[in-house]
């Protein structure tokens, strides 16, 4: 016992915790706006948020036992209220239902060693191409919620917004101050960001502070449709949060592996296993997907080295609830600022050498990957065209050997996705 408490730092532990979430409590911020953007009441959304995060981050103490941070993604809550119901037509509750279904199946996968060998056969190219079409797909969102891009009536086509605007002008300087920061190497830029053009926001009297009132999760817990999404009709939507869903997995299990000096399979299948578990909880709860986040690796640096991160960070979200009147003031153009930041931080995955045009038919489907993402607004799109470009070119190339049973099978189930999809 003492031997394995030796090198622990009580104060390591606590400062990861207390810069673990300070870095994250911007999704706190982001998430409950996007799906108050198609109706959900915020405080409503917020209490879901607070819940998926604690409920993730006590799963990565019982299971993957990491110093990871989980929380609901952005990039599947923008895609549920921005892709699935805006531009799809499904209803919120279809949405969750059908996220509900795809977790289940991932579930399923990560109990058995087929997770693994899916995950590490699905192709370099795509795997180095997601980041940067997810990084700019939030760009373009962050972009035009911040008004800096509009589109134009005429043409249906984007164009520049209104720079002199005040809202424009806000946004443009919490991001500007998010980037200096972060080129300055200051852990905590978002949130200085937020805060300092919040407080002059608050000079400019255009924000006041609510008073407090308890959410009523009955407007968001239990609201998935599980009965009804498990049909062919809503097949469409569940593979494409089951393809997000393996996506992220890979990212878990790349962040897993190399966390630490020990590199072996059971880090892994814990972080695996929580994800997934986590990810069937979320739409219960109100939102979609819940793993692991980049913010984690402040943990590391730290120090930290005990369950007693995620386990005080979850209790830390739960907490979060009673911040609601205070994180409730935070205009729409800072909450865009963020989302731009996050594409740049993700497109910076294109340096990767699975995303060169040294091997032709690795980089056009990588290429499809992005720029369909973006054109299309929809991250499922670019994904599926990804795949099966990527096996067409392999066989009529003739480089069979790149071709494997995983790439395969996301083809089919691609092909599966544009044969029911929403024209």
């Amino acid at each position: 016992m003492k031997k394995r408490n030796k090198n622990i730092s009580i104060f390591s532990e606590i400062s990861a915790v207390a810069s673990v979430y300070f870095a994250m409590t911007y999704v706190l911020i982001i998430i409950p706006n996007v799906l108050a953007g198609i109706g959900v009441p915020y405080n409503a959304a917020f209490l879901a948020v607070c819940l998926s995060s604690a409920f993730g981050c006590f799963m990565c103490a019982v299971f993957a036992k990491k110093t990871f941070v989980f929380a609901p993604y952005i990039g599947e809550n923008s895609f549920l209220a921005f892709s699935a119901v805006m531009i799809m037509g499904y209803s919120y509750k279809e949405a969750l239902g059908c996220a509900f279904w795809a977790a289940v199946v991932m579930l399923i996968i990560s109990l058995t060693d087929i997770k693994k060998y899916v995950i590490d056969n699905i192709p370099v190219c795509i795997r180095s191409a997601l980041p940067v079409s997810i990084g700019l797909f939030l760009t373009i969102l962050g972009l035009l919620e911040m008004g800096i891009v509009q589109i134009s009536s005429k043409s249906l086509m984007l164009k520049l917004g209104a720079l002199n605007s005040p809202q424009v002008l806000m946004g443009m300087l919490c991001l500007l101050i998010i980037i200096v920061l972060r080129a300055l190497n200051v852990r905590l830029n978002v949130l200085f960001g937020i805060a300092t053009t919040l407080l002059i926001a608050a000079f400019n009297g255009s924000i006041h502070i609510p008073t407090f009132s308890m959410p009523e999760f009955s407007n968001v817990f239990l609201h998935l449709d599980m009965k009804g999404t498990f049909s062919l009709s809503h097949l469409t939507l569940i593979i494409t949060f089951f393809v997000f869903l393996l996506n992220d997995m890979t990212a878990v299990s790349v962040s897993a592996l190399e966390s630490g000096k020990k590199k072996d399979a059971t880090d892994y299948q814990g972080t695996a296993l929580a994800t997934s578990i986590a990810s069937c909880v979320a739409p219960i709860f109100g939102c979609v997907s819940s793993g692991v986040y980049m913010e984690s690796m402040l943990a590391e640096e730290c120090g930290a080295k005990t369950k007693f991160v995620p386990v005080t960070l979850g209790i830390l979200f739960l907490l979060s609830i009673f911040l609601i009147p205070f994180l409730s003031i935070i205009p729409n153009y800072i909450c865009a600022a963020v989302l731009v930041y996050m594409g740049i931080l993700l497109t910076s995955e294109i340096e990767y050498k699975g995303f060169s045009a040294e091997e032709f038919s690795d980089y056009v489907p990588a290429f499809l990957l992005v720029v369909l993402t973006c054109f299309t607004v929809n991250l499922a799109v670019g994904i599926c065209t990804a795949f099966i470009s990527y096996i067409i070119l392999k066989v009529c190339t003739g480089r069979f050997s790149d071709i494997n049973i995983a790439s395969v099978i996301f083809a089919i189930l691609s092909v599966v996705f544009f044969a029911f999809y929403p024209y």
